[in-house]
C-alpha cells in the first residue's frame, strides 16, 4: 500500500482495513490503558501539519495514531526495522506510515514527507528519533527543523503519558496502565527561523504539556544549559 494514495480516493478495501485496525487499537487501549485524549480541538482539520510528541514506548505510535485518527488521517514516520515483521508491516502500511533508515540521510523518506505535506496531509514525527530509555526528554534530531523550514507547515506539539509504565523499553508484553495524550496549540515558524530555535521551541512545548498534565518535565535544552553552568 502507498502512503501517497490520493486524498479522498482511498480504495474501499483500504478504508475497511483502516477501520478494522483503528477499532482494534482503540479496543486494546481501552482494555489495557483506560486512555484519555484532550486537546483534539487543537488539531487542524485540514491542511499540512507536523504532529510531534515525546517517545518512550512502542505503544506511543498506536496511541498517537488512534488519537489523531479521531480528527483526520495521520502518516507517521517510523524506523524501517518495523517492516521486518509481516503483521507490523501490514499495520504500518495500513496507516500510511513512512519508513526511515535511521543510519543514514534518508532522501526517500524526506521526499515522501514533503510530498505528503504538499498534499495537505498530517505527518507524525517523534523528534527525539528514538525511545527515551529513562523517560526524560532528549534533544530533537535536526531533520525536524529541515522538514519544518522547507515545508512551512505548523508544528502540533503533544504529550504522551503512561506508555512507559505500560511497556517501557526492553519489555515485550504490555501491562495495564492509565494512558493520556494531550495536544497543544500549533507552533508556527518563519522560513528563516534558525534550526536550533525550532528544535528547542518544539521540545519546550512538549515539556510544558507534560508538566501541565502532571508529569513534571524539563526541556533537554534547559537541562543541558544548567549542566554547563555547574
Amino acid at each position: 500500500m502507498n502512503a501517497l494514495e490520493e486524498p479522498g480516493k482511498l480504495p474501499p478495501s483500504l478504508r475497511l482495513l483502516r477501520w478494522f485496525w483503528a477499532t482494534g487499537v482503540r479496543a486494546f487501549l481501552a482494555l489495557y490503558g483506560h486512555y484519555e485524549i484532550s486537546g483534539l480541538e487543537n488539531i487542524p482539520k485540514t491542511g499540512a501539519v507536523i504532529c510531534v510528541a515525546n517517545h518512550s514506548s512502542n505503544i506511543d505510535p498506536l496511541l498517537a495514531w488512534s488519537a489523531v485518527y479521531r480528527v483526520r488521517e495521520l502518516h507517521g514516520i517510523a524506523k524501517i526495522e518495523l517492516w521486518n515483521n509481516p503483521v507490523v508491516a501490514c499495520f504500518m502500511n495500513c496507516m500510511g506510515s513512512v519508513s526511515v533508515n535511521r543510519g543514514a540521510a534518508d532522501r526517500a523518506m524526506l521526499k515522501t514527507t514533503f510530498t505528503l505535506l504538499e498534499q495537505g496531509r498530517a505527518v507524525g514525527i517523534f523528534p527525539e528519533g528514538t525511545r527515551s530509555r529513562d523517560g526524560r526528554l532528549q534533544r530533537a534530531q535536526p531533520g525536524l527543523a529541515l522538514i519544518v523550514r522547507r515545508s512551512g507547515a505548523p508544528v502540533l506539539p503533544a504529550a504522551i503519558l503512561g506508555t512507559k509504565e505500560m511497556m517501557p523499553p526492553g519489555m515485550s508484553i504490555p501491562r495495564p496502565a492509565k494512558l493520556r495524550m494531550v495536544f497543544g496549540e500549533p507552533l508556527l515558524f518563519a522560513a528563516d527561523t534558525p534550526k536550533e530555535t525550532i528544535l528547542q521551541a518544539t521540545m519546550e512545548a512538549i515539556a510544558r504539556l507534560l508538566t501541565d498534565a502532571g508529569e513534571a518535565t524539563e526541556s533537554p535544552y534547559l537541562r543541558d544549559e544548567e549542566s554547563c553552568e555547574v
